[in-house]
């Protein structure tokens, strides 16, 4: 009897292990899950984003003249990196007046150190020098991501699907686009060279909270 009971402790204790392990393996799932689409972002308001752009101004203008410099000629390239070993966005298209329509390139979610990184570098004439010094402007400036254009794109953070954008005009924003970059929700106007922008991805409502107030 002894014995049995030990055999049956023995079994209880085998399958109490398992069971907690297999349920601290779904925990452990799940949070990083959660990581991996920003569930445990920080949200931001139009406020905490203002401020951010007037703390760092001098060097998000940096990062976007550093990348104005390095794109070619008509080209629109979009560059995202998730801390230092990922690039979660990678995009180049032609640009107006591009000849060159072959040169494309579209990826997500690539570690900074593979081969269609390096195909993406030698469509740009990159060298992985330069990738380097744009990863290490944008961390000056407290930001993920930039894409060129009038305006330019500078991608500030993320939580969740939304991605906050500080869109930076070299030139004033035409009264006739004022009201397009001012409805209370996608985009916050701030002044006529600055506009902030929830860029959500997916279905749902991407809006600011308190309609940008």
């Amino acid at each position: 009897m002894a014995d049995g009971r030990k055999i049956r402790k023995t079994i209880f204790i085998i399958i109490g292990s398992l069971l907690l392990l297999y349920i601290l393996t779904v925990v452990y799932n799940v949070v990083m899950l959660g990581y991996d689409f920003g569930f445990f972002d920080k949200e931001y308001s139009t406020y905490d984003l203002a401020y951010q752009y007037d703390s760092k101004h001098g060097e998000i203008n940096s990062a976007k003249r550093y990348f104005n410099s390095i794109v070619p000629a008509n080209k629109i390239v979009e560059v995202e990196f998730k801390g230092d070993n990922k690039i979660t966005i990678l995009e180049i298209h032609p640009g107006k007046g591009d000849s060159v329509q072959t040169d494309k390139f579209s990826a997500h979610n690539l570690d900074i150190d593979s081969k269609r990184v390096d195909e993406a570098l030698q469509i740009l004439g990159w060298t992985r020098d330069k990738l380097g010094t744009l990863k290490q402007k944008l961390d000056a400036a407290n930001c993920i991501g930039i894409k060129n254009g009038e305006p330019a794109q500078v991608r500030f953070q993320r939580h969740g699907s939304d991605t906050y954008i500080f869109n930076v005009f070299n030139t004033p924003i035409p009264d006739s686009l004022k009201k397009h970059y001012n409805d209370s929700c996608t985009y916050v106007y701030v002044n006529s060279h600055l506009v902030l922008e929830n860029g959500g991805e997916g279905m749902g409502s991407h809006c600011f909270p308190n309609g940008g107030r």
